[in-house]
């Protein structure tokens, strides 16, 4: 492979711009010689890799359709038979048929947060169309390769690529953010909607017995959410109990979490724990639900805690405020756990994959 071309069109999808450039960084040790073009109309915020050039085409007056169905189809075109990656979907359907469509399903989150049956077929007709498109399709782990070849169908057996932190070694050094007050962390897409609607509910009640309660800060956009959850956050707002922080890149997101008491991510679905790697390479303790891929990549290393439980959980998190011992217990055992993650393994797979798929091509 001499040259991979990529949707590099994140908007302000930062957790799908940061795995992508974690994953073809990687990629540089195994294929020095290749080149990774990127192709976008709106401008990236993350730092962009020495081996990665980006392209910004015409902007489609902030249409995405239209910018989908064009674009990049015309790039394959012009680089004729060069494999073509997807990270978030969106296949356009005029691709010319001799490029190799190679796609990402990061996450089933959707399968089981949209209760709209509506809104759930139109996710599966979407999903599905793109699978339809893809010749290699990857996938970040076992639990999710297992659920989509129930529900979907596939000519192709998905590749299981695994992940690692999203957040690289070098920020680790640098100074954590200048905050007067206690927090606890959030990356709000990698929760589920009942549980941060019920994690909302424990610290308005905190914050209307003490104005001076520790404080929620949460990071990342909705995917999705329910009615109790957008009247949860607006009281939050109002109470002052919440602070939000919508587009961090993985700098930003290091110093907060670096800062923080510990990572909450209560989740009644299974996600990717991107959240929860990312904490603890930043040494902070994860709290979380015991979901199979947060067991799969988590064992031992975070502490499991039903939100549901609101008066343990309150228990719980006063500890993790005053006992340093218990605190420094969940670190050590996060930092020995992420090192069992690595980018360079998953580029390993990655290369392969494709390196594979024009063999049988």
């Amino acid at each position: 492979m001499k040259k991979l071309l990529f949707d590099a069109n994140f908007k302000k999808d930062m957790i799908g711009q940061q795995l992508t450039f974690r994953l073809i960084n990687a990629c540089k040790s195994i294929v020095p010689d290749c080149v990774f073009e990127g192709i976008a109309q709106y401008p990236t915020k993350e730092k962009i890799p020495e081996n990665v050039k980006i392209y910004r085409s015409i902007n489609m007056l902030g249409i995405d359709s239209l910018w989908y169905a064009t674009v990049p189809a015309l790039n394959a075109l012009i680089s004729k038979d060069e494999p073509f990656y997807f990270p978030m979907g969106n296949i356009p359907g005029l691709m010319p048929s001799n490029t190799p469509v190679i796609s990402l399903v990061r996450d089933i989150l959707p399968l089981d947060a949209i209760k709209d049956e509506d809104l759930l077929k139109k996710y599966k007709r979407k999903l599905q169309t793109d699978i339809n498109r893809s010749d290699l399709i990857f996938v970040l782990n076992d639990n999710i390769k297992n659920r989509l070849t129930q529900e979907f169908l596939f000519l192709n057996e998905p590749v299981v690529l695994n992940f690692a932190s999203l957040i690289p070694a070098e920020y680790l050094d640098l100074p954590m953010a200048r905050l007067n007050e206690k927090y606890f962390f959030v990356d709000v897409e990698n929760v589920s909607p009942t549980g941060l609607s019920e994690l909302l509910k424990v610290f308005i009640y905190s914050q209307m017995k003490d104005r001076k309660a520790t404080k929620l800060y949460l990071s990342g956009k909705l995917r999705v959410a329910t009615n109790e959850l957008l009247i949860n956050l607006e009281v939050a707002r109002k109470v002052g109990v919440i602070r939000e922080y919508k587009n961090l890149t993985s700098e930003q997101r290091s110093m907060l979490l670096r800062g923080a008491l510990a990572a909450i991510l209560p989740t009644k679905v299974d996600v990717m724990p991107f959240a929860h790697l990312d904490a603890m390479k930043c040494s902070c303790p994860v709290v979380t639900d015991a979901m199979p891929s947060i067991m799969e990549i988590c064992g031992d290393a975070v502490i499991y805690a039903d939100i549901s439980e609101a008066e343990s959980f309150k228990v719980l998190l006063l500890r993790l405020e005053q006992d340093e011992a218990y605190r420094n217990e969940y670190i050590y055992k996060g930092l020995c756990r992420e090192k069992n993650y690595s980018w360079d393994k998953s580029a390993q797979v990655f290369i392969e994959s494709i390196d594979r798929l024009y063999t049988e091509e």
